[in-house]
């Protein structure tokens, strides 16, 4: 690909994304990552941070509201051997994204499981109300 059209493909991914987080009033994220080659098959990674899991938990709801087509998972092993929380989808661009979390102490139950997607949106709603229950 050339730099132009690499450019402009990061260009435009950055500015949705931007969109995105000013439109919906989504917190600053911790760490963001493109991989971007001007191809289909460019996305964009959000990692999210907090030390209490009901925000962590909050947070990934408040994003899986706002993508297209969201699908959320726990995964208790990785790669990197973590666990994490992920939510995947698309910005109204269609630009694909992935945001995550690796909030391992709270996860240690679910090492060597992965939850359905389903069974995760189910588990986020969970620790998310904990908030409201013990005013974190």
């Amino acid at each position: 690909m050339s730099r132009t059209a690499i450019t402009a493909a990061l260009t435009r991914m950055t500015s949705a994304l931007d969109q995105h987080l000013i439109t919906y009033s989504l917190p600053t994220p911790h760490l963001i990552t493109l991989s971007v080659g001007a191809r289909s098959s460019d996305y964009a990674r959000v990692m999210i941070h907090s030390e209490s899991l009901p925000i962590t938990a909050a947070t990934l709801l408040h994003w899986a509201n706002t993508l297209t087509n969201p699908q959320p998972r726990l995964l208790g092993e990785t790669d990197d051997y973590t666990a994490k929380i992920q939510v995947h989808g698309r910005l109204p661009d269609h630009t694909e994204i992935q945001v995550c979390a690796h909030p391992e102490h709270h996860l240690d139950k679910f090492r060597g499981q992965a939850l359905t997607p389903e069974q995760t949106l189910l588990w986020l709603h969970e620790q998310a109300s904990t908030a409201l229950t013990t005013g974190r």
